[in-house]
């Protein structure tokens, strides 16, 4: 009898040994990377875009893998999408996460710096890039990526401390994660007097915010626009964008890059850090879901301009008022003569 029960709890042990490691072997799947590619499970990006599923507006759903980005992400292979474009910052490589979308990518993908070729080994966080990708069984592929640099010149000024820099001659914000010299030293290698080059989004106004500084090599100096509008034209297959920018309203709509929006309800506020999502109709990207970015570091207060207090012109004084002349004093007043008294007549005498 007891050797029966034996048996038996060493079969159980078995069995619970047996389940434990399957669930080991399921949950190592799922973060482990595919190839050289860094091609992991499907969603893996939607924690590095800093954003939840219930945290857009109108039910944006960036980053959920559940909800995809307008359709784009994860979206049924069935739906009619052609192209997508994707404009963003690179936040990981899970394969590829921009905007909290996984786009799937292969070692020998057309990736082009600035216009000139170079390969997917160049490709680090920070960068702000240009995606042209397609549907293959509800993933999105990469067909090319284009690595957009903001502005390449000569670091004239830094101050870490206000999260900002020069460089050209260009003020330029520093984002609140930015990148700097990665893989060359770091911030503390960044000296006045070298040439770099800065990736980042521009605001409504022009203004740099920079996510990424490298050095810059080879490449010449100058500052380069993002005209999401002109990158669009030269896709004209896309049907669909995924955009990240600051949002500049104007008398007749909303523009991100240069590209018109549309919206039905809420728009965004002017230069407002934006993700959105939307198809392409005539030339306007019609926005089906929105939600802003995560806040950027508070900006330094502008010192007060430097002035000099003017003292006050001194006022005439009232002229003083004459004091009557005193009357001048009497002479003394000599004592009237002492009278004699009279004789008291006393009785008697």
């Amino acid at each position: 009898m007891r050797s029966r029960w034996l048996r038996l709890a060493l079969v159980a042990v078995a069995l619970w040994s047996l389940l434990g490691a399957g669930a080991s072997a399921r949950a190592d799947d799922t973060g482990a990377r595919a190839d050289d590619t860094g091609a992991r499970a499907v969603g893996a990006c939607a924690t590095t875009a800093g954003s939840s599923s219930d945290s857009g507006i109108g039910g944006t759903g960036f980053g959920d893998p559940d909800s995809g980005i307008g359709g784009t992400g994860h979206a049924d292979p069935d739906d009619g999408i052609g192209g997508t474009g994707v404009l963003g910052t690179i936040t990981g490589f899970a394969s590829l996460c921009v905007n909290g979308l996984e786009i799937h990518y292969d070692a020998d993908v057309p990736v082009d710096v600035d216009g000139v070729a170079a390969g997917a080994s160049v490709l680090a966080i920070g960068q702000v890039v240009w995606v042209v990708a397609v549907q293959d069984e509800g993933s999105l592929v990469a067909r090319s990526i284009d690595v957009l640099t903001a502005r390449v010149g000569t670091l004239e000024a830094l101050d870490l401390d206000a999260a900002s820099l020069r460089v050209g001659g260009e003020e330029i914000e520093l984002w609140i994660d930015a990148r700097l010299l990665e893989g060359a030293g770091g911030r503390d290698a960044l000296r006045v007097g070298e040439r770099v080059a800065v990736s980042g989004l521009r605001r409504a106004e022009g203004r740099l915010v920079a996510t990424r500084v490298d050095p810059a090599g080879a490449r010449p100096d100058g500052a380069r626009s993002l005209e999401l509008d002109r990158l669009v034209a030269d896709a004209p297959a896309l049907e669909r964008v995924v955009a990240q920018g600051y949002a500049a309203p104007e008398r007749d709509g909303t523009s991100l890059a240069g590209l018109r929006l549309a919206f039905e309800g809420v728009r965004p506020e002017r230069d407002e850090r934006i993700r959105i999502s939307g198809r392409m109709v005539e030339g306007v990207l019609r926005a089906e879901r929105w939600q802003p970015e995560r806040p950027e570091r508070p900006r330094p207060a502008p010192r007060p301009e430097a002035r000099t207090l003017e003292r006050p012109a001194p006022q005439d004084r009232p002229e003083p008022v004459e004091r009557p002349e005193r009357a001048p004093r009497p002479d003394r007043i000599e004592p009237p003569p002492r009278i004699e008294r009279p004789d008291v007549l006393r009785p008697g005498r």
